[in-house]
């Protein structure tokens, strides 16, 4: 074969790769999408995806970190019972990898996470008060700091105490802003309708439904999780997690890879360990590159490398077997 030959001859086999490395093939763009939220008769409405948010971080924040105490009550009413994401009904964040705090819907269960020694700086491993959002109507849902003592109470639910590490809100960020009804990246969504939120020292809360201090932008930038993961050169599964690759898609990963080169020798003739190993980066690279456009596949350096670990092994089980050849012969 010509050398544009043999080099077409390998289409097949990359095509192969990307239908395995793209499928189901559902896009995911970022986007900048309208923002529903609405501020009508003192209540803040989300009839679809939305949010509101502070302009700068909460004034009380850094003495709330400085004093170990905080209180927030906020009077949530979805228009759906089972939401997920966990869906953010008011969180004081940065973005779904960094958050001080979140109160949140997942599924029909109220989700709190807070950033404290030895949590996932998400503030996982969250709190949870089962099936609070089971039944329609409104839930006051109050979460509250005092003493190293964390309160989470919702009205006719058996209430969560549980004493953190001494001065655990000293891990907060103080630049984080206050966000209702979304993630800052907008990736969130909740869906419904908020009719009180209290935030700050119990004597004397900030009111953020009668006082003019959430903003409403007209649009949101929807940047998708995988994205900022993997921009934040995080190694890991950016969609499930924190360090969530699990031993399931590490072994698919390098085993998807160990038949390249004898794929590629196949069709072309050649074997050329290291043009091999270089085409198998290539290869992964704009899977893992392509992934970052599509809403079910997650980019991940952990994968790129297992990958060129897949064809670096089936190279060597190629010179392998080629030594015993020659030996016997």
């Amino acid at each position: 074969m010509t050398f544009s030959t043999r080099h077409l001859a390998l289409i097949p086999i990359i095509l192969a790769y990307w239908a395995a490395g793209f499928y189901p093939f559902q896009l995911d763009l970022p986007s900048a999408r309208k923002n529903a939220a609405i501020i009508d008769s003192g209540s803040l409405l989300f009839p679809a995806a939305g949010l509101a948010h502070t302009d700068r971080p909460p004034l009380w924040m850094s003495d709330a970190i400085t004093r170990q105490q905080f209180d927030i009550t906020v009077e949530a009413c979805p228009s759906l019972p089972i939401q997920t994401g966990p869906a953010r009904i008011v969180a004081i964040s940065k973005d779904v990898f960094e958050q001080n705090l979140v109160i949140g819907h997942e599924m029909n269960d109220l989700i709190v996470r807070i950033r404290r020694p030895l949590s996932h700086p998400d503030g996982t491993p969250p709190f949870i008060i089962e099936d609070v959002f089971a039944e329609p109507g409104c839930r006051e849902i109050s979460v509250s700091v005092r003493e190293s003592m964390l309160t989470i109470a919702v009205a006719g639910f058996k209430e969560i105490d549980t004493v953190l590490n001494a001065n655990a809100l000293l891990q907060w960020n103080d630049d984080f802003r206050l966000v209702v009804g979304n993630e800052q990246t907008g990736d969130r969504p909740w869906l419904g309708r908020i009719s009180k939120l209290l935030a700050g020292n119990r004597f004397n809360p900030t009111d953020y439904l009668a006082e003019p201090v959430l903003q409403l932008p007209p649009r949101i930038w929807y940047i998708p999780r995988r994205i900022r993961g993997l921009a934040a050169l995080r190694l890991c599964n950016a969609a499930a997690g924190p360090c969530s690759t699990s031993l399931r898609d590490a072994a698919r990963n390098l085993a998807g890879f160990i038949p390249f080169p004898f794929l590629v020798i196949f069709v072309t003739g050649r074997a050329n360990a290291t043009k091999l190993i270089w085409g198998a980066l290539g290869v992964s690279l704009s899977i893992e590159a392509g992934q970052t456009l599509l809403a079910t596949r997650s980019p991940s350096l952990v994968d790129l490398v297992l990958n060129v670990l897949g064809a670096a092994i089936g190279m060597g089980l190629l010179q392998l077997g080629a030594r015993l050849v020659t030996a016997r012969g």
